[in-house]
């Protein structure tokens, strides 16, 4: 593994140990207005908090950690956007609906897996469009830069 694989895993591995405990937390709070770390259901399968805690934080970090580095499918050249996206989208989501699984985030409901589905994939499409947007923004600007620059040095040539 390179060093900006490895960065990838390391801060994919932090965001998602922070999510996925935060995010499991208020979701918990909205359920039942109590604020729990773990879903209840998945304490009790591992007969304790502690337990629940350390195996969601490490699964939360290895998901973190596949968000990250499975962002290098877009590296590829010879694959389309498309391609690349929803290879991305793919590995993601089932990532997400077997750590889900595990740790009780899910229960194995074909409608909540639809709507889960749904839902994650409205998520990733909007991230994907606002990432796209800076990018093109930004080819446009070094773009344009170069232009600049070139035209700059011609005049310095010729003079």
């Amino acid at each position: 593994m390179n060093k900006r694989m490895l960065k990838k895993a390391i801060i994919g591995a932090i965001v998602g140990t922070v999510l996925g405990n935060a995010v499991t937390g208020f979701a918990m709070y909205l359920k039942a207005g109590v604020f729990k770390l773990c879903m209840p259901e998945f304490v009790e399968m591992v007969d304790g908090f502690i337990p629940a805690v350390i195996i969601q934080t490490i699964l939360s970090a290895l998901f973190g950690a596949i968000c990250f580095v499975s962002t290098a499918v877009y590296d590829i050249e010879d694959w389309s956007l498309a391609q690349a996206a929803s290879t991305h989208f793919s590995i993601i989501f089932v990532s997400y609906t077997v750590i889900g699984f595990i740790l009780k985030w899910i229960t194995p409901n074909f409608k909540e897996i639809i709507t889960i589905f749904i839902f994650f994939a409205i998520v990733y499409f909007l991230i994907w469009l606002i990432m796209f947007l800076i990018y093109r923004n930004d080819a446009k600007e070094l773009t344009k830069a170069a232009k600049e620059y070139n035209e700059h040095k011609k005049k310095g040539d010729n003079e």
